[in-house]
């Protein structure tokens, strides 16, 4: 009878240990995603191309929504305009069973009238035909490789035909 209530108490005991197990994991994930999230930091203002962590530690993936397109949240570009704007990006992370979010009140700031002149000089070394029968490929945006970021361009025409 001992043996019996020896073999079914190692039993239980077992069981408990293994059903802990998840929970305690479940645990270290949440911790890792809290981590994550914590351990990123983004300035108030940007002017500049931004570096987006998409992992953390081991087995936590981070990945990003933007709610405006002056910030890509697949590359981190920055796409500047004459004015300053607010974004909001959400980063979420995940290990396992596990999802966190946290949100960041971004202000990517407006170009300078220096800013400007320089996107000024780029866009006046750009020759258009005088004319064309084909439509034109313009780019919408320029990027201005020494100063790490990128300018919106819109093109009107006078000629609508």
């Amino acid at each position: 009878m001992k043996k019996i209530q020896m073999g079914i108490s190692i039993i239980l005991a077992l069981c408990m240990v293994i059903g802990l197990l998840p929970i305690s994991a479940f645990a270290a994930d949440e911790d890792d995603v809290a981590a994550a999230l914590n351990s990123i930091e983004i300035a108030a203002e940007i002017t500049k191309n931004l570096t987006l962590p998409r992992t953390y530690g081991e087995g936590v993936t981070i990945t990003w929504v933007s709610d405006n397109d002056a910030i890509n949240p697949s590359t981190g570009v920055v796409i500047r305009d004459g004015a300053d704007v607010d974004v909001k990006l959400t980063a979420t992370a995940k290990k396992g069973e596990i999802s966190q979010s946290k949100e960041f009140t971004v202000k990517v700031k407006g170009l300078t009238s220096e800013e400007q002149a320089t996107v000024g000089a780029i866009l006046n070394e750009y020759t258009l035909p005088a004319k064309s029968v084909l439509d034109l490929n313009l780019p919408a945006v320029v990027e201005i490789k020494d100063q790490n970021y990128s300018v919106r361009i819109t093109w009107t025409s006078n000629n609508h035909k």
